[in-house]
């Protein structure tokens, strides 16, 4: 709290907002932490170019719909606090930053809430960008032909670098293209962890929730619920997705796209088009997740693998509705399903699982009470090796 007079070094010379924050430390170098009490905080300020020395010049723009709020790489912004500081505590102290008023105009919304990026003029080329305890909403990604939208990220758009986001809430978002909730590409590393991300809207295959493309990609811990279309979608790149909850997503709960990938300890539950669809991936691990109560019109209601190569383990896969494969539906590629328990299943041709052309091997399995036309438990047309599986 404070007017924009003060110098923003201690709480009792705090800034009011934090466009005013970020455009110190975009342009003096030696800032690294920005602190931020609970409140409401729109969009002032357009992007930056860095410069040789590291600083950064603010773009000569007109739209107010392009101002963001730009966090330099190697910037660690936390939010939490109480007025006049304190203890941080997110859930106490509602921090937001909102995208409906960008430049304060309602009506005008961000196409970007938060933008964090890696320039080539920055010294320190691992130094990681950090947002923490804060609700990210209200942004709307459209393309545009000015402006420099190209329709992706609504609430968080991070472009190579390490980013770190923690224990923030991503909700309400919107895009025309990827990444409604948060668009990812190219990352060194980029870290989601502890969050909460939910009711973010784009198109179908979109990844409403979340979208990346290449680079290492790490979730973990967050809640996923009510986006669209995908709650989590990464093509290309190294993903580890793991201890999260993920449900009522429009289309998949996650969605692979030829990645290398460690999928282990979710639970993926009711979703409208599988909870996992996983397609042309290599080395794809997927264990010990309970995934229930998502249907597909079409094939695989719990797990949906397309060619590649995947290894499922120990998985708990119940109560999934799919017209082929119910529980998995498997086409072409390298598989094992190793001491998988694939329960209550349902669909028209393999109620458990459904399995046609690849090399598969199929052991140590309980495969119970499900329910199809054509094959309950399961339904191979081509190439299955089963080795000791209960099938009931």
């Amino acid at each position: 709290t404070g007017c924009n007079l003060q110098t923003g070094y201690s709480w009792e010379s705090a800034l009011s907002d934090l466009s005013t924050a970020l455009d110190l430390a975009h342009r003096y170098t030696y800032i690294e932490k920005i602190f931020v009490a609970k409140g409401t905080y729109y969009p002032y300020r357009y992007r930056y170019q860095m410069q040789n020395d590291g600083s950064s010049v603010e773009a000569q723009l007109t739209w107010k719909t392009a101002r963001t709020f730009h966090l330099r790489q190697g910037l660690e912004v936390y939010g939490g606090y109480p007025t006049g500081g304190g203890t941080p505590d997110p859930s106490v102290h509602t921090t937001v930053l909102d995208g409906s008023r960008a430049a304060g105009v309602l009506g005008d919304t961000a196409n970007t809430v938060v933008f964090i990026n890696e320039s080539g003029f920055w010294p320190i080329k691992d130094d990681t960008t950090k947002l923490v305890g804060f609700t990210v909403t209200n942004g709307h990604s459209t393309f545009a032909a000015v402006g420099g939208s190209i329709g992706v990220g609504g609430g968080i758009h991070c472009a190579g670098g390490i980013s770190f986001i923690k224990n923030c809430t991503i909700i309400n978002n919107k895009s025309t293209g990827q990444g409604a909730g948060i668009y990812v590409k190219d990352p060194k590393a980029a870290i989601l962890v502890d969050s909460r991300v939910v009711n973010n809207h784009g198109p179908y295959l979109s990844g409403g929730g979340v979208y990346t493309y290449g680079g290492k990609v790490f979730i973990k811990d967050n809640y996923f619920a009510g986006n669209s279309s995908d709650a989590i979608q990464n093509e290309a790149g190294i993903v580890n997705i793991s201890g999260n909850e993920i449900t009522k997503s429009v289309s998949s709960g996650i969605n692979q796209d030829r990645t290398i990938s460690v999928i282990e300890n979710n639970y993926i539950h009711h979703n409208h088009n599988s909870g996992l669809y996983i397609y042309q991936s290599s080395d794809c691990y997927i264990a010990n997740n309970t995934i229930s109560d998502n249907v597909s019109t079409a094939h695989g209601g719990g797990v949906y693998l397309y060619g590649g190569s995947q290894t499922l383990v120990d998985n708990t896969i119940l109560k999934n509705q799919g017209i082929e494969g119910g529980g998995i539906y498997c086409y072409n590629g390298t598989n094992l399903f190793r001491g998988n328990f694939i329960e209550g299943n349902t669909g028209f041709s393999g109620g458990g699982i459904w399995l046609n052309s690849g090399t598969n091997k199929i052991y140590d399995n309980v495969v119970k009470d499900n329910v199809a036309e054509n094959g309950g438990g399961m339904y191979i047309y081509w190439n299955g090796r089963l080795v000791n599986n209960v099938v009931v």
